[in-house]
């Protein structure tokens, strides 16, 4: 984290990448050692890793936008400015929508 805030990038982006750089090492590891083992087939495994990845870039776009609708001031309150209300009321038009469906 203090390495990403060094050169001017958020430090989330320095926990998240050490987070799946470290997941990655330590998974290619034991797959090797079940593998060399026991023959394992691999195919669940990836499907697993593809949604932790893709579960981990959603959280990533949510911090970027949060941080162009959101700021935070000194005092620790949040302000949001327009862009928050046109969100507000476009997830309550879906919600809305997908509860007359059913």
């Amino acid at each position: 984290m203090k390495a990403f805030y060094s050169i001017s990038l958020p430090p989330y982006i320095g926990a998240i990448l050490s987070t799946m750089i470290g997941f990655g090492i330590c998974s290619y590891i034991c797959l090797k050692f079940l593998k060399k083992e026991y023959d394992i087939s691999y195919k669940d495994t990836y499907i697993v890793l593809v949604c932790v990845i893709f579960a981990t870039l959603i959280m990533l776009l949510a911090m970027f936008i949060l941080k162009n609708i959101c700021t935070s001031s000194s005092d620790s309150k949040i302000k949001c400015n327009n862009n928050s209300y046109h969100l507000y009321y476009s997830r309550s038009v879906i919600v809305l929508f997908i509860d007359k469906k059913n």
